[in-house]
């Protein structure tokens, strides 16, 4: 059950375009974010996926740290302090471990 986690794991996209379109009211990304916290999950990792069709570029991991922050402090209640960014690329599998 998400209420006896103690955190929740989140992939947003940094593909230009597809951030945005998971982030608008038809997204997913809003309700999947509101409803991990109303089922009381207090930590929340957000991992930056794609960062490589972006060319790893700083200035898009902050446009999406800021808004997600933004959203998850404000409006879904999470505190600032137990949100974490992950950049990270899937398919080169940068930023990832394997067991």
């Amino acid at each position: 059950l998400a209420a006896q986690a103690d955190a929740a794991l989140m992939v947003v996209p940094a593909s230009l375009g597809e951030f945005e379109s998971s982030f608008q009211r038809n997204g997913q990304t809003q309700e999947h974010a509101l409803l991990v916290r109303y089922l009381g999950v207090n930590n929340i990792v957000v991992v930056i996926n794609k960062l490589d069709t972006v060319d790893w570029k700083e200035e898009r991991f902050s446009e999406i740290k800021h808004i997600m922050l933004s959203f998850l402090v404000h409006k879904a209640g999470f505190k600032e302090s137990n949100v974490t960014f992950v950049p990270c690329s899937g398919l080169s599998g940068e930023n990832l471990t394997s067991a």
